[in-house]
């Protein structure tokens, strides 16, 4: 009897759920999409793209559109909840083609209270042509280290069919990504433009934090066809000096054994490291450092005495460089002496 109880109100709360909706009379809402592909055509780079799906209730009850999910976040949608019996309602798209190029196929994927149609998807078809170039058309910092030194990428801005090409506005999503314009020297030229040719320096700053690097410089033209491009940043900032890995637990540790732990220490500035004078706050831990590759790769080895007290133990071990940007290396260590 108590399962049959459960079996009861678990059906009562699906059915009653949005996804399962029906009308009072028990009528079941019918979603027909007039049309799920809509091509655009051609469109010049930068110029926004705007379509509607239209949705009709062929049903009985009223139908529920619960979600319209872009795939990318190029693609906003916006769309009527609810669509009585009889009625339409619509899904309506807008594409920022900034950072599209050539043939496109954006999708919104749908979902109603329809049973026999919950899940649809629609699709935005284009052709995203440009009107002015770069050359490379993206910066990407490959070798960048954290305080070592700017580094410039230049890009060559050019369009072939409007010679008054100017560039009336760079901008700039973080402060250690500096921007600059200037005319294009004749070395530089695109050999394929014979109007206005600008070079756009990109410089990411030495104080760019550590980590990944992913943004757009927005840059705004005269083009009567296409008013703005979007030039990729990319790259991933290094530490000066790596230490891998950063901290060390040994575990469970006995001294009678001849164990040993070590961390790799790699440089990756322009200047040769050094390292100094070692301090240890861990008693009954010896610390040595190898040099593997001169002025670039070492190892901090450490190794327990046969004298070190039993029970946790937890600390630091910090070791001296040469580097004005980085100064000391931290390596923390903890285990349980056995």
């Amino acid at each position: 009897m108590k399962r049959f109880a459960r079996t009861a109100i678990l059906t009562l709360l699906v059915a009653s759920s949005p996804a399962f909706l029906v009308g009072a009379d028990g009528g079941t809402p019918k979603a027909v999409v007039e049309k799920t592909t809509i091509d655009v055509g051609s469109i010049p780079r930068g110029e926004t793209i705007q379509a509607d799906f239209i949705i009709k209730n062929e049903g009985t009850a009223t139908l529920e559109i619960t979600s319209a999910r872009p795939s990318c976040g190029c693609t906003v949608a916006d769309f009527d909840r609810l669509i009585e019996p009889g009625k339409s309602g619509k899904i309506h798209a807008v594409i920022d083609t900034v950072s599209l190029l050539g043939a496109n196929g954006k999708t919104v994927t749908v979902t109603t209270n329809d049973p026999a149609n919950p899940r649809f998807q629609l699709t935005i078809q284009s052709d995203v042509k440009p009107f002015v170039f770069a050359d490379p058309g993206y910066a990407r910092y490959t070798l960048f280290v954290h305080n070592d030194r700017d580094q410039t990428i230049n890009q060559i801005v050019y369009s072939r069919d409007f010679p008054g090409l100017e560039i009336l506005a760079i901008d700039s999503p973080k402060p250690f990504i500096k921007v600059n314009k200037r005319e294009a020297r004749p070395d530089e030229r695109a050999a394929d433009s014979n109007g206005n040719q600008w070079v756009i320096e990109i410089t990411l700053a030495k104080e760019t934090p550590i980590g990944p690097v992913s943004e757009n410089v927005r840059v705004t033209f005269n083009h009567p066809k296409q008013k703005v491009m979007d030039i990729p940043v990319s790259g991933f900032i290094r530490p000066v000096v790596a230490v891998t890995p950063p901290s060390l637990n040994l575990g469970k540790v006995n001294p009678a054994d001849p164990q040993k732990w070590g961390v790799l220490v790699k440089n990756f500035g322009s200047q040769a490291l050094e390292l100094g004078a070692v301090q240890n706050d861990i008693p009954g831990i010896d610390v040595a450092v190898e040099s593997i590759e001169i002025g670039r790769q070492f190892k901090i080895v450490f190794t327990p005495k046969a004298s070190m007290p039993k029970g946790d133990f937890a600390g630091k071990v910090t070791v001296k460089t040469n580097l004005a940007q980085q100064g000391e290396i931290v390596v923390e260590l903890k285990g349980t002496v056995q």
